[in-house]
C-alpha cells in the first residue's frame, strides 16, 4: 500500500460491557492505492460521520494514530479492532471495499468484501453496508449477546440460532436482519434503520425496538405529525409465531393512522425468509 494512503478504516472495540448494548469503536480509516488525496478525505469524513450515526457504538476518532496493516501489533489487545481497504479491480471498472474484523486477544481475523459498480457506488451505499457488515462480523465471531435484562427463553424448536438471517415482507420495510445472539436491525424503504432484540419464549417470537423512537419509523403517518408523537411513543414491537412455511406472522404494535392523525395500534405482519 502507498504509504500515506490511509482513507478511513474503522476499528471496532467491543468492550466486555458496561452497558450490554454498547460497542466502543476506534475509528483508523481505510487503506487504498486507487484513491487520490481528495477522494480519500471525502470517503474519511463520510464514514465517520456514518459511523457516529449508528446506535448502540461510541465512536473514538484515532485517524491521527499510525497504523499498519500488515502489523496489527498495535491494535487493542483487548478490544475488536475493524479496518477497511478499498481496491479497484483488476481490468475493470468496477470497485471492492473488504472489512477487516481483528482481534488481538483471540487471535482471530474475519472479512468480508462487497463490490461496487463504481467507487461513488461506495460513497452512497455507506451507512447500509458498515452497520450490517460490523454487527454481521461481530455476530460471527460471537460477540453478540442477549440483553441481561430479558428474561430467560424456554427450550422449544425456535431458536435465534434457527430465525437468524434475512427476512422481508413489511410493506415499507426493506429487509429484517436477526442475528444469532438475538439481535438485529429493521432498514426501512426510507433508509431508516432500527435496532431490535429478539426474545422467545414457549412457541412465542417477541421482537422489540431497542432505542428511541425515531419519526422515520412510522412511514404510514404524516411526517409532521410522527415527528411530534416519536417523542412519546412506545417501542414497536412484534408478536410472531413461526408457521411450518419459514414464516413467522403475528402482530406488530406501533402507531397507526386515525381520523385525528394517529394512535397506538395493532396491524398484521407476516415475514419470509429471505436467506
Amino acid at each position: 500500500m502507498k504509504k500515506g494512503i490511509l482513507i478511513t478504516a474503522i476499528f471496532i472495540s467491543l468492550t466486555t460491557l458496561f452497558a450490554a448494548d454498547l460497542y466502543n469503536i476506534d475509528y483508523y480509516g481505510v487503506f487504498s492505492e486507487d484513491l487520490d488525496e481528495n477522494m480519500i478525505v471525502m470517503t474519511s469524513d463520510l464514514y465517520w460521520s456514518q459511523l457516529t450515526g449508528i446506535q448502540d457504538f461510541s465512536v473514538e476518532d484515532q485517524r491521527e494514530s499510525s497504523f499498519d496493516i500488515n502489523d496489527a501489533s498495535s491494535l487493542s489487545a483487548y478490544n475488536y479492532s475493524f479496518y477497511s481497504v478499498v481496491r479497484k479491480k483488476e481490468n475493470s471498472s468496477k470497485w471492492e471495499a473488504t472489512f477487516n474484523l481483528v482481534s488481538n486477544a483471540l487471535n482471530t481475523k474475519f472479512s468480508a468484501t462487497k463490490d461496487y459498480d463504481s467507487y461513488y457506488k461506495i460513497l452512497m451505499d455507506t451507512k447500509t453496508s458498515l452497520q450490517e457488515t460490523l454487527l454481521s462480523l461481530l455476530d460471527a465471531n460471537g460477540s453478540s449477546q442477549p440483553d441481561p435484562l430479558l428474561p430467560s427463553a424456554s427450550k422449544t424448536p425456535v431458536s435465534t440460532e434457527e430465525l437468524a438471517g434475512t427476512w422481508g415482507g413489511e410493506e415499507n420495510v426493506n429487509k429484517i436482519i436477526i442475528m444469532r445472539g438475538g439481535r438485529g436491525f429493521v432498514i426501512f424503504k426510507n433508509g431508516a434503520s432500527m435496532n431490535i432484540n429478539v426474545e422467545i419464549n414457549g412457541s412465542t417470537v417477541t421482537v422489540s425496538q431497542n432505542g428511541k423512537a425515531n419519526a422515520s419509523f412510522f412511514p404510514e403517518i404524516p411526517r409532521n405529525i410522527a415527528m411530534n408523537l416519536a417523542l412519546t411513543a412506545d417501542p414497536i414491537t412484534w408478536q410472531l409465531t413461526l408457521n411450518a412455511d419459514d414464516t413467522l406472522s403475528g402482530k406488530k404494535k406501533t402507531l397507526v393512522p386515525t381520523a385525528d392523525g394517529a394512535s397506538p395500534g395493532f396491524v398484521d405482519v407476516s415475514w419470509h425468509k429471505i436467506n
